[in-house]
């Protein structure tokens, strides 16, 4: 589901998919989506995952714990 409440089909999952983000590595279920114009989407499912995040819109960064770590994006 997405903000405006619409839901976004997919046909195909990858499960634990390796993700390196800025030299941090994540293991992530992706979802095939039918759009394009974006790599990836961080989706609420694996983000809720990560427990409690600061994110600072301003500088564009975002800050949680990983696995004993703390990560900063």
């Amino acid at each position: 589901m997405v903000g405006n409440g619409g839901v976004l089909d997919y046909n195909h999952v990858c499960p634990q998919v390796p993700l390196y983000i800025q030299g941090n590595s994540f293991w992530v279920d992706l979802f095939i989506l039918g759009f394009s114009g974006v790599d990836i989407v961080l989706g609420v499912q694996w983000l809720s995952e990560l427990g409690p995040i600061l994110i600072d819109y301003t500088t564009r960064t975002m800050v949680f714990s990983y696995l004993g770590q703390q990560v900063h994006l």
